[in-house]
């Protein structure tokens, strides 16, 4: 939202596949981190708190993000390619993180 105080800088991404399997440790360059390489890359342009919203086909959404989460509930600690990220569904993380968003 232009001239709002947004908090984050938001990436949405679709995919077919789930990429969130062997390949992070395998790959080249898994897609899970080029997502999240330029969610990073763009928040710092705008001086925003990254936040990757990504989905495969027929899966429910997640979210990848920068802060250890504050409640107890599911996520994954990722950390490769020099990046420390966490992964939750979508739906807990706004349920435990409560975001604020315009």
């Amino acid at each position: 939202v232009p001239n709002e105080r947004n908090l984050y800088c938001i990436e949405v991404k679709n995919y077919e596949e789930d990429h969130i399997n062997s390949t992070l440790l395998t790959g080249k360059t898994p897609k899970l981190i080029e997502f999240w390489e330029q969610t990073v890359r763009e928040s710092g342009q705008v001086n925003k708190t990254p936040l990757l919203i990504f989905k495969f086909n027929r899966s429910k959404m997640f979210c990848a993000f920068k802060e250890m989460p504050s409640a107890d509930y599911r996520y994954m600690f990722i950390s490769i390619c020099g990046h420390e990220i966490y992964v939750a569904l979508l739906e807990d993380y706004v349920k435990n993180e409560r975001p604020k968003f315009i």
